[in-house]
């Protein structure tokens, strides 16, 4: 059986604290919604950024968090964050994701960046000249920085090439249970494609009783049909998907708004 005193001194108990703290921090991210208030915030800027551009600024971001935070952290929260700001916006989570966490590894600069790097650092304190934060810094800087940006370059390139992330807000994601998501047949542009249904997020403020397209317009959900298939939405819903406004319905008979007009002959 393990004792307490081989657990004391065998025991990392400082990278399972490292490891520990980041579930926690995580999960207090989620349950005080702090991660939805910076999900939104962040959602309401990334249409402003080119997807090249969009890559870059996540992945020296979360470059920068991890060896402050270590990666472990820094997924846990940067992550939720990220998908609910996906959310938010109405973009493909792929876009947002994957350069977060391909920079999760990236782990070079600083003890506290990874597990690892605490137990080397940690470990060297029983040798006879053990390892300085500046030792760290002076071999960790530049391969951080020269492998940032191919991380950027890499996510962007596969984001194209292999998982499409540049495609509108997945049906498939939209109608899981997690997402609080509503599928519409509304036909339209998103993200430079035509499509003729696309993901509507209901809006918190009111209620759930509407919902924002990619484009930035609201819609009822009540008016909203979501049973139709594709190809079946009315021109009303056209109009409301690109911003422009509803056609005016047909003008009935004459006979039916004239009381004095004669009736149509019967043939």
């Amino acid at each position: 059986l393990l004792t307490w005193r081989v657990a004391q001194e065998r025991v990392p108990w400082g990278v399972l604290l490292l490891i520990g703290g980041g579930f926690s921090l995580a999960k207090g991210f989620e349950s005080s919604g702090l991660d939805v208030v910076l999900g939104s915030a962040v959602g309401g800027v990334v249409h402003k950024v080119t997807p090249l551009g969009l890559h870059f600024f996540i992945v020296f971001t979360v470059t920068l968090l991890i060896q402050l935070m270590n990666s472990i952290a820094t997924a846990a929260w940067v992550l939720p964050v990220l998908a609910a700001a996906s959310q938010h916006s109405v973009m493909n989570p792929l876009e947002l994701l994957l350069p977060a966490t391909v920079a999760c590894s990236l782990s070079f600069l600083l003890p506290t960046a990874s597990p690892s790097n605490a137990v080397i650092f940690g470990k060297s304190r029983d040798l006879s000249n053990p390892l300085r934060i500046r030792d760290f810094v002076r071999a960790g800087l530049p391969l951080t920085l020269a492998a940032a940006a191919f991380a950027a370059l890499m996510s962007f390139g596969l984001s194209r090439v292999v998982f499409d992330a540049g495609a509108p807000f997945p049906r498939a994601m939209c109608e899981a249970r997690q997402v609080n998501c509503v599928w519409v047949y509304v036909p339209g542009v998103v993200q430079g494609r035509h499509v003729d249904g696309q993901a509507c997020m209901p809006l918190d403020e009111s209620d759930g009783e509407v919902c924002k397209l990619w484009s930035g317009n609201v819609l009822n959900i009540a008016d909203v049909p979501s049973n139709l298939q594709p190809g079946d939405a009315g021109p009303a819903l056209a109009g409301a998907a690109y911003g422009g406004p509803a056609p005016e319905p047909e003008a009935e008979a004459a006979s039916a708004e004239e009381p004095g007009a004669e009736p149509a002959p019967t043939p």
